[in-house]
């Protein structure tokens, strides 16, 4: 795997992980403890894989993955794989910015 795509997944990975805490925050800690982990876990399971490469849950790539920057669609893929709502994220960063604005508890479920 070339060293750009490898450090664009690590990145994406790290992004991912660092969400844990904000899913624990006001009183949903037992059930956000739970999300955080299933997340931090699909990433991990995604690691060494490409943006067009079959992805963990046997599928090709993450949403519009292949042949774009991947890593907002790879983060929006994982969070999706764990039931979390994505609506109004997109394949731009900025997009989750704008999704966690305001954020106190656990992102609803679909």
């Amino acid at each position: 795997m070339p060293k750009r795509s490898l450090r664009t997944l690590l990145t994406a990975a790290f992004a991912t992980a660092a969400v844990t805490p904000v899913l624990m925050l006001t009183g949903a800690q037992v059930a956000a403890a739970g999300v955080g982990s299933n997340i931090v876990g699909i990433a991990e399971a995604n690691l060494g894989h490409g943006a067009c490469d079959t992805n963990s849950a046997g599928g090709s790539g993450y949403y519009g993955s292949c042949g774009e920057s991947w890593c907002a669609d790879f983060a929006r893929w994982v969070w999706a794989q764990n039931g979390v709502n994505i609506s109004g994220l997109t394949a731009g960063a900025g997009s989750f910015a704008k999704y966690g604005s305001g954020m106190h508890s656990t992102p609803p479920r679909r």
